[in-house]
């Protein structure tokens, strides 16, 4: 865990409320992989208004336990995260981007910016270019699960063109779309896979 000899601990600068601000942060490495002590995970932070958002990536993931005996810098400052977390940032490139990560981007010691920022994260989802969502280390089962609902998604027949039509709703057929998951070949390996994808920690 870095200590703070060389680097200081992080201070938050306030949000401005009013302008209904947020932080994004930005890795400053190639990577977002940090290897030791001596190669941390550096980023900085960029605040911006919902009003006027660059692109940006929103991470979805479980906090696992809250003891934080894991530290990336952040502005040249020590913030101490989880080891999920550091999981998650060690498997993940970000390469510049812009990312939102609610544990690192809202202030965890102030109740007040808390209570607020919360209540503007379904915004913040909405908004993001895309949703990262980690379910954990490489599992085959799941991976394939998510190609084979890939390929799903490319079949035309399994959508509701009415809606689609009239209401502009993306919408599938349940009916048909149960049917194709069921019958996936090999016969009820998608439904297992996907069983265990809605049984992850993440969905509870």
């Amino acid at each position: 865990m870095l200590t703070t000899v060389n680097f200081k601990p992080y201070q938050y600068k306030p949000l401005d409320r009013d302008r209904r601000e947020i932080r994004l942060i930005q890795f400053t490495a190639d990577d977002g992989v940090a290897s030791s002590d001596d190669n941390p995970i550096r980023c900085t932070t960029t605040i911006a208004s919902l009003d006027n958002l660059p692109k940006y990536f929103a991470l979805l993931y479980v906090w696992g336990d809250n003891k934080k005996d894991h530290a990336i810098l952040l502005d040249d400052q020590v913030l101490n995260i989880t080891r999920n977390l550091t999981t998650v940032l060690q498997n993940l490139s970000f390469r510049g981007e812009y990312i939102w990560i609610d544990t690192i981007c809202i202030n965890q010691d102030d109740d007040v910016e808390k209570s607020w920022q919360v209540q503007a994260m379904k915004q913040i989802f909405q908004d993001a270019f895309k949703v990262l969502v980690w379910l954990g280390a490489e599992d085959e089962d799941i991976h394939n699960a998510l190609g084979a609902l890939d390929k799903i998604a490319d079949d035309e027949t399994l959508f509701d063109a009415e809606k689609l039509k009239n209401e502009g709703i993306l919408c599938f057929k349940p009916d048909q779309l149960l049917d194709c998951i069921a019958n996936f070949p090999p016969t009820g390996w998608l439904l297992r896979a996907l069983k265990k994808i809605f049984e992850h920690a993440l969905f509870h």
